[in-house]
């Protein structure tokens, strides 16, 4: 699945970008990423084991410098958040999300 996910991040229309006018280059963005990808160094990430977890935009000291972009349109981490969780929630209410499979 890992390497599935990998190719579909290649192909998404959404990146986190990097304003390197902006930058200070303090790193905090390469130790709170759980995958260890250096955003500091990259002006966009297409990495294949970037999970989008926006865990780097949120632990940047200097707004706007890290984005996450869908077709060069900015959209704020809690969007995105919101959208992942409020899928699993609707998903949830409908009954199609499952935890643990029915006995």
């Amino acid at each position: 699945m890992g390497a599935f996910y990998g190719l579909i991040s290649k192909l998404s229309p959404s990146k986190i970008t990097r304003n390197e006018d902006t930058c200070i280059k303090c790193g905090l963005c390469n130790k709170n990423g759980p995958v260890n990808i250096k955003v500091s160094e990259l002006k966009e990430i297409k990495s294949a084991e970037c999970i989008n977890c926006q865990s780097c935009i949120i632990s940047c000291s200097k707004n706007n410098t890290l984005e996450f972009r869908i077709k060069n349109k900015s959209i704020k981490p809690v969007f995105v958040l919101l959208f992942f969780f409020g899928g699993i929630g609707i998903t949830k209410i409908i009954g199609v999300y499952e935890v643990t499979p029915h006995l």
